[in-house]
């Protein structure tokens, strides 16, 4: 079944989806992405690692960040829920190839089993944040607009099929920004660290 999530094609014939969103409209784009992360999460991969494991690995492993905020955003990853479900760990439009016989989601290297409202957390991160390599100002506007508007198509959506609290979603964003600040992505680091809200 190639068309489902969670098989990698033997060869990939599509388009990433995010050569399909439309600027001007990216609401649509939103909520099939957020569909295809809900349906994602209804797997259960018990024998992979645990989720707050790979995120305490990243935190201990923040550029920019002082071991005292270091075990503060520690502090605050024991005292987030845990769950059970399949989580991607790096889903975002990329990462979803766009075929004849549906969509099919790529690179499983981050995936985790764990509470799937923390891997929405890192999908907003990445559709609100991984956008300041953009250097022409008109360009980087309309995108960043286009992605406001996707994320929260694709949150509104995601809470609403799944029947979940859009606000742990947000609740988990300044655990997963202090993790993502491991990757060293230097021109997303000032936001990161501003949202991963963390004492000076």
């Amino acid at each position: 079944d190639r068309g489902r999530p969670g098989i990698l094609m033997d060869r990939i014939d599509g388009h990433p989806m995010s050569a399909a969103i439309d600027l001007a409209r990216p609401e649509p784009a939103g909520r099939a992405l957020a569909e295809l992360h809900a349906l994602l999460h209804t797997r259960r991969v018990p024998l992979l690692r645990p989720q707050h494991e790979e995120l305490a690995r990243r935190i201990r492993r923040a550029h920019g960040l002082s071991e005292a905020q270091k075990a503060v955003a520690l502090a605050r990853l024991d005292e987030m829920p845990r769950g059970d479900a399949l989580c991607h760990g790096d889903f975002h439009v990329d990462n979803v190839i766009l075929t004849s016989e549906g969509p099919v989601v790529i690179d499983w290297m981050d995936a985790t089993h764990g509470h799937p409202l923390a891997d929405v957390a890192r999908s907003l991160i990445l559709i609100r944040h991984a956008h300041h390599h953009q250097t022409d100002t008109p360009r980087r506007n309309a995108v960043l607009h286009a992605a406001a508007r996707f994320g929260q198509a694709y949150l509104d959506h995601y809470t609403e099929q799944t029947e979940t609290d859009g606000e742990i979603a947000l609740a988990w964003m300044a655990t997963n920004a202090a993790a993502r600040l491991s990757e060293g992505i230097i021109v997303e680091q000032r936001a990161l660290a501003t949202l991963a809200d963390l004492p000076a």
